[in-house]
């Protein structure tokens, strides 16, 4: 930073200009629970409780595809 100083380069010139971090869109449910809607998954990260309970209920994940 010092050296682009020196030389009269603004930091952000350096950098591409722009500083702030990129906003992510919202993603689609993809799943939901068949009896409580209000129990959604968008399918991204580690399964929800009420997830893992309707798998290893014996359930397929298939059935609460949206």
């Amino acid at each position: 930073m010092a050296i682009a100083q020196s030389v009269g380069l603004p930091l952000k010139d350096l950098l591409g200009g722009n500083l702030r971090a990129k906003k992510v869109g919202t993603v689609a449910v993809r799943y939901r629970h068949p009896s409580d809607a209000s129990l959604q998954w968008t399918g991204r990260g580690r399964h929800p409780v009420w997830v893992r309970d309707w798998v290893a209920s014996g359930k397929s994940l298939d059935a609460l595809r949206v």
